[in-house]
């Protein structure tokens, strides 16, 4: 999934035999208590996709407050160069050991990520790897 007001990407992997409970995110809260909040505050995300790559650059802050959802005392989760890294481009690569989706990212800062997901013909599993170029 691609977030198209700061170009995040995620990922979320869903069984082909459970495509028809699929059910559209919201975009926005729009529960009472949320929307009689001051207007400073809306409209409220529903949920903020995390980047689909999670990385920590040296030199970069390290946020010490208490992590957020299941985070187990300090994560580097949702940081500096995570937020930077944007969408560049998309394709998937047919072989004969079946289908990879290669996902690039690019950061301003001068580095990119490249995603990977491969699923193995005839496989109940896939197999996810990242790789990292510093493009200085």
């Amino acid at each position: 999934m691609r977030s198209r007001a700061d170009q995040t990407v995620s990922f979320t992997l869903l069984p082909a035999e459970r495509l028809a409970d699929r059910v559209p995110k919201r975009l926005n809260l729009e529960a009472p208590e949320v929307t009689r909040l001051p207007a400073r505050f809306l409209p409220l995300p529903a949920r903020t996709p995390d980047s689909v790559v999670q990385l920590h650059v040296r030199g970069e802050g390290v946020d010490l407050s208490p992590p957020s959802a299941f985070g187990q005392g300090l994560t580097m989760r949702g940081g500096e160069a995570s937020s930077a890294l944007k969408f560049k481009s998309q394709e998937i690569i047919e072989s004969a050991t079946g289908p990879t989706v290669v996902t690039v990212l690019e950061a301003a800062e001068g580095f990119a990520a490249t995603h990977f997901v491969h699923w193995p013909q005839d496989a109940l599993f896939i197999r996810v790897w990242t790789g990292f170029v510093n493009l200085c």
